[in-house]
């Protein structure tokens, strides 16, 4: 499957504005199309598991909450090859068709700021700090947490360098990046001195007004 704007890799392939995605061109085309269908048996594991996750929450006094993150072509669309189509229906509908009210799928969030800034890295999978804000935001509507992450473009901070798609024949690639940049004033107070997934840290921020925050973060 080839493209005249389209340089295929094992994992990566390249579409308009110097855009890298995920997968070969014929995933992302079945993804978009919803050829993917959810079993019976795959819906009603997702119905069950969510129910039993959010009754053990509720019984320690906690909130679960589940937020799926929408991927970068549902969000940039018109910059994937010419020859990959987009569908209205697949099958995330089918979980948001059967999850509670605690489920969030911010693409209508995402999709209403992306004219305003950029949400996603071109050479990478992942979103910048504006989208991440834009989602959690979204969580926080939706749980009832009366902080939100303000987004000021007076805060932004563009940033170049390599991203996770920027591998193989597509190194040369610059991904462009977002950061949100606060004025803060924040001491480290612990910390117990592992490496990577491991580590934990404590930061005590000079405005006690603010809630205390717990982060986790992935690779």
């Amino acid at each position: 499957m080839r493209d005249t704007d389209m340089e295929s890799g094992m994992n990566t392939f390249s579409g308009k504005n110097n855009f890298l995605y995920l997968g070969s061109p014929q995933e992302v085309q079945e993804s978009l199309l919803g050829k993917f269908e959810l079993s019976s048996e795959a819906i009603n594991n997702w119905i069950t598991n969510e129910k039993q996750r959010e009754e053990s929450c509720a019984a320690l006094g906690a909130k679960y909450m589940t937020l799926v993150c929408p991927d970068k072509q549902s969000v940039y669309p018109e910059f994937l090859p010419g020859n990959i189509s987009v569908s209205k229906h697949r099958y995330i509908d089918k979980v948001i068709e059967h999850s509670s009210s605690s489920f969030i799928y911010p693409l209508e969030e995402l999709l209403a700021y992306k004219n305003i800034c950029e949400l996603y890295m071109n050479g990478d999978t992942h979103w910048n700090d504006v989208g991440a804000a834009i989602a959690f935001n979204a969580l926080a509507e939706k749980a009832g947490i009366p902080s939100k992450i303000e987004i000021d473009e007076k805060l932004w901070q563009v940033t170049i360098g390599k991203g996770d798609l920027c591998v193989d024949k597509f190194s040369n690639v610059e991904n462009k990046s977002i950061a949100l940049r606060y004025p803060a004033e924040i001491t480290e107070t612990w910390c117990n001195k592992l490496a990577g997934d491991c580590s934990i840290t404590i930061y005590e921020n000079s405005n006690k007004n603010l809630p205390t925050a717990l982060c986790f973060c992935d690779s």
